[in-house]
């Protein structure tokens, strides 16, 4: 197998987070993932707090090129074992907020939002302009959805932190 290839399979398996997008929540599992990798980067801010905006800036663009190899290792545009994009969406959601145990009840109820939200994207597609957005190639398009399905978490989570308190 030569170098290349290996790369695509690489790819293929952490885009699928190792085969979990062949489960049927698969996606969800992903989401919740986004969990313990935003406190594994709460960890690296507190070590080297300069550094902390950049990691994820950095995992947005390693999702984005992982992402396009897979879908080229599949041969599909839009393939649904692919699971990376919601951890990335998921991370979006929580990207600044405080992951407190205080707070878990509004963390949970922000990931339930996410999966709301992607359980009614088939809905959302019928929109036309929603439709176009989806319809870019490769990783942008497979990522569109959830990065804004990601912002619209973050809002939410910040606006119930914000009544909360």
């Amino acid at each position: 197998m030569g170098i290349i290839t290996r790369v695509r399979k690489f790819c293929f398996d952490v885009a699928t987070l190792g085969g979990l997008g062949n489960w049927m929540i698969g996606g969800w599992v992903a989401a919740f993932l986004a969990i313990p990798f935003l406190l594994i980067s709460r960890v690296i801010s507190f070590l080297m707090p300069s550094i902390y905006h950049w990691f994820i800036l950095g995992f947005i663009i390693f999702v984005v090129v992982v992402i396009q190899i897979a879908c080229g290792f599949l041969g599909e545009r839009k393939p649904s074992v692919i699971v990376l994009d919601n951890m990335c969406g998921m991370t979006i959601g929580l990207f600044g907020i405080s992951l407190d145990w205080s707070l878990w009840k509004i963390i949970f109820a922000g990931y339930i939002f996410f999966i709301v939200l992607n359980l009614f994207k088939p809905f959302l597609l019928k929109n036309r302009y929603v439709h176009k957005v989806e319809s870019f190639p490769g990783a942008i398009g497979i990522l569109t959805s959830d990065v804004v399905f990601g912002l619209i978490v973050n809002l939410s989570v910040r606006l119930m932190l914000f009544f909360v308190k």
